[in-house]
């Protein structure tokens, strides 16, 4: 069961074909989690200033309003989804996702809203609710069908903090799916790299065993906590951005830390991070270390 202790599913919707990917998602995590679906529209006037005739504001607000209430009128009719509860909140998508993020357990939206043009892979409510949420944030592609038996997922793993937050919610993730998890961990020394000099005073082979012995100790408790999840783990020779994006093909979900190790604690969101979000071939968590990780 979900380590939080947060009581609801947040999805962002306006509408938009990727939205509605998001918010199937969203259904099927309230009904696997047992938590009530908060479906938010975040609205507002796209223009500067407002309109010159306040009629004409009033009704792009007011249909605005209806495509949250038919939105949540027909999850509403959807069986196991405990409760389902709409949020209409005047501002920017991604400020409100972010407020409300310290109360769920998890928000789902779309990998770009209504706006922007046919070729955007992810928009900036994508990238900056990732960044900022307090809980786990899953974003999914529109072009991405909601998944079939088996459920897969990959998660990367590095040994930061944020990376074994990931590695709890993988697991999760898998056990409530009935599904198969695959942990990655890429070991990538650039002096090993060919016409790359190598690194004075070190053995790259001594290194690496190190390396993956560390990754296997650390995965060793994971798989005693959930005997019931199929898990495999990869130790690959290999930048991380590479192999997690050969690992997610096929894939259900790829789950990743929003930094990893060696990231400036500053930084919010990681290379391997971002990469992920606008390359992987599937819905992407993005997991934050202050996430709550169960341990006994």
């Amino acid at each position: 069961m979900p380590a939080s202790t947060a009581s609801e599913v947040v999805v962002g919707h306006d509408g938009s074909r990727p939205s509605e990917a998001g918010l199937s998602w969203a259904i099927a995590e309230a009904r696997l989690r047992r938590l009530p679906l908060v479906v938010c529209h975040a609205w507002q006037w796209p223009y500067p200033g407002h309109a010159s005739t306040p009629s004409v504001e009033a009704a792009a607000r007011e249909a605005a309003r209806r495509v949250l209430d038919a939105a949540v009128a027909r999850v509403s009719r959807i069986a196991g989804v405990p409760a389902v509860l709409g949020r209409f909140v005047e501002g920017s998508p991604a400020a409100a996702l972010v407020m409300m993020s310290s109360s769920a357990t998890l928000i789902v939206l779309g990998a770009r809203g209504g706006g922007g043009f046919d070729d955007l892979r992810v928009g900036s409510a994508a990238v900056q609710v990732p960044a900022h949420a307090s809980c786990p944030v899953v974003v999914v592609k529109d072009s991405v069908a909601v998944p079939v038996v088996p459920f897969r997922v990959v998660v990367g793993v590095d040994g930061s903090p944020a990376s074994e937050a990931a590695l709890a919610f993988a697991f999760e993730e898998a056990a409530i799916r009935h599904g198969e998890l695959q942990i990655v961990c890429s070991w990538w020394d650039a002096g090993a790299a060919q016409g790359t000099p190598a690194i004075p005073f070190t053995q790259v082979d001594g290194l690496e065993q190190v390396a993956a012995a560390r990754f296997q100790r650390t995965v060793a408790p994971w798989l005693e906590r959930y005997p019931h999840v199929e898990a495999s783990t990869a130790f690959v020779m290999e930048p991380p951005r590479e192999a997690l994006r050969e690992a997610s093909v096929g894939a259900s979900l790829l789950v990743v830390g929003n930094r990893g190790i060696g990231t400036a604690s500053a930084t919010l969101l990681g290379a391997v991070s971002r990469t992920t979000l606008h390359d992987a071939p599937c819905p992407v968590a993005i997991v934050h270390a202050t996430r709550d990780i169960p341990h006994g």
